[in-house]
């Protein structure tokens, strides 16, 4: 019965993919803060190339407006996000958007003092298959709120109201989910020292427990950005001020056992100060991250730190024209081992740049410097590694039309390539966020290479088999979740069929990247 199972399974698989194209079924999915038919933003669509462009929804009023961050893919194969105002109390709402009907749903309205108010963050889909997010603003004290959305049944549930001194207040970056199956976040202000708070929601036990208050000086304040779950189990993250020196520090938190450490205190001119994006874990087990602004020069740093040694290390002092000026964003380590990311301004016409970092050799190059109307201006989000093995990414303002472009990069090439302009009434203005790439069939990133794979069972617990139709040599193997952290990383040789491991990571939604020279494939993975 079992052979008759995979033979089945084989089967429905190969014919599956082989019915499939890339140039049909992958295309790249964002929102834009402002423009479409009424100015309140848009969810739009394009392919690799920017071509058959399209808005597929133009918010307004009622309907909601000006969505601020990324859009959540579910398991159920429908995009979920917020927008920071509208709807019927112009406190935002929560929208669901099915890419196979083309259909707009509005799911929530957020009323203010009883359910919220302007969302910033971004939602998470957690192992249970409910949503969770928060407001910066509103509830019961005004303070924002916790809240969860299952979309089986279609049910918003407010489950906590922070409350400002005692809990925390106005969170605005996104939760994470751990490894324990909890919830973690933080606040950017209250707590009992007024500077933020760190909490753990368990959705479970349906319980809020606040677990530090950032005291300012000695502990950090104001965080800003995410969590990251590291390979030691640990969390870590970023506060953008606070500290020794009043800019910013780094720290850990181990769930396990309640324990808070502060790891490095930035401290301005010699390491950097006010961190604004988030801490990536490299294949080599270091994370690395970036200052908005400190160094020798003013205008940022790109540091290491080490969890097993306890060492800091700057890596590169950004000195405006040369090698760009703020990076707000957070890093990428794509498929080839380096790191790539972008500054907000500097570089040669101080527009910002596109660099690459290789954590290998200490190398920083840059690659691209923006330049205003011909190829965008101020990169302020994150780049997306597409199963191409490109890099897309926008600029908030800049292109033919001042709105914003699309563009790509080819680590292969080295080359940068606009790849759309965004245009205000038709397009949309001033994407903010990121962008995710959707695949309408199957989850496949799909290329001649892609066509032969099997990967079985999927869904499943933790354990993959990916199958290659013949032999392979070389083949590495990478898996990151879908904010770009890395949760494993393997090499093959001479196989046709690898078998991986992810038992202990959530249960969520994956990327396998899979290259054999240079062949390569994306494919999604569900962790049950």
């Amino acid at each position: 019965m079992k052979n008759y199972k995979f033979k089945t399974l084989f089967i429905t698989v190969v014919l599956l993919l082989s019915t499939i194209t890339q140039a049909q079924n992958t295309e790249l999915w964002g929102v834009t803060f402002l423009g479409g038919d009424y100015n309140s933003g848009t969810i739009f669509k394009t392919d690799y190339e920017g071509n058959n462009q399209s808005v597929v929804y133009s918010f307004y009023g009622n309907i909601g407006g000006f969505p601020y961050r990324n859009l959540c893919e579910a398991s159920n194969g429908k995009l979920y996000g917020m927008t920071s105002e509208g709807g019927v109390n112009g406190d935002g709402v929560l929208f669901e958007y099915d890419p196979t009907t083309n259909s707009y749903t509005k799911k929530f309205d957020f009323d203010g003092s009883a359910m919220g108010a302007y969302p910033f963050g971004s939602l998470l889909e957690a192992g249970n298959g409910k949503l969770y997010g928060m407001t910066s603003e509103g509830g019961v004290n005004g303070d924002g709120v916790l809240f969860e959305y299952d979309p089986t049944t279609n049910t918003y549930t407010k489950k906590f109201d922070f409350d400002g001194s005692a809990t925390g207040a106005h969170p605005f970056g996104s939760l994470l989910e751990a490894g324990d199956g909890k919830l973690y976040g933080m606040t950017r202000d209250g707590g009992v020292n007024g500077y933020g708070v760190l909490f753990e929601y368990d959705p479970t036990a349906n319980t809020y427990t606040k677990k530090f208050d950032f005291d300012g000086s000695a502990t950090g304040a104001y965080p800003f950005g995410s969590f990251l779950e590291a390979g030691n189990g640990k969390l870590y993250g970023m506060t953008r001020d606070g500290g020794v020196n009043g800019d910013g520090v780094l720290f850990e938190y181990d769930p396990a056992t309640n324990i808070y450490t502060k790891k490095f205190d930035f401290d301005g001119s010699a390491t950097g100060a006010h961190p604004f994006g988030s801490l990536l874990e490299a294949g080599n087990g270091k994370l690395y991250g970036m200052t908005a602004y400190g160094g020798v020069n003013g205008d940022g740093v790109l540091f290491e730190y080490d969890p097993a040694t306890n060492i800091y290390t700057k890596k590169l002092d950004f000195d405006g024209s040369a090698t760009g000026s703020r990076p707000y964003g957070s890093l990428l380590e794509a498929g080839n081992g380096k790191l790539y990311g972008m500054t907000a301004y500097g570089g040669v016409n101080g527009d910002g740049v596109l660099f690459e970092y290789d954590p290998a050799t200490n190398i920083y190059t840059k690659k691209f410097d923006f330049d205003g109307s011909a190829t965008g201006v101020y990169p302020f989000g994150s780049l997306l590694e597409a199963g191409n093995g490109k890099l897309y990414g926008m600029t908030v303002y800049g292109g033919v039309n001042g709105d914003g472009v699309l563009f790509e990069y080819d680590p292969a090439t080295n080359t940068c390539a606009k790849k759309l302009d965004f245009d205000g009434s038709a397009t949309g203005t001033y994407p903010f966020g990121s962008l995710i790439e959707i695949n309408t069939t199957n989850g496949i990133v799909e290329n001649d290479f892609g066509k032969q794979l099997m990967v079985y069972p999927n869904p499943n617990h933790g354990n993959f088999a990916i199958n290659f139709s013949q032999v392979y040599n070389n083949i590495e193997v990478t898996i990151s979740d879908l904010n770009g952290k890395l949760v494993y990383s393997n090499s093959f040789t001479d196989a046709e069929t690898v078998n991986i491991s992810i038992k202990e990571v959530p249960a969520g939604v994956y990327l396998a990247r899979i290259q054999s020279g240079e062949k390569k494939a994306v494919i999604k993975l569900i962790k049950e």
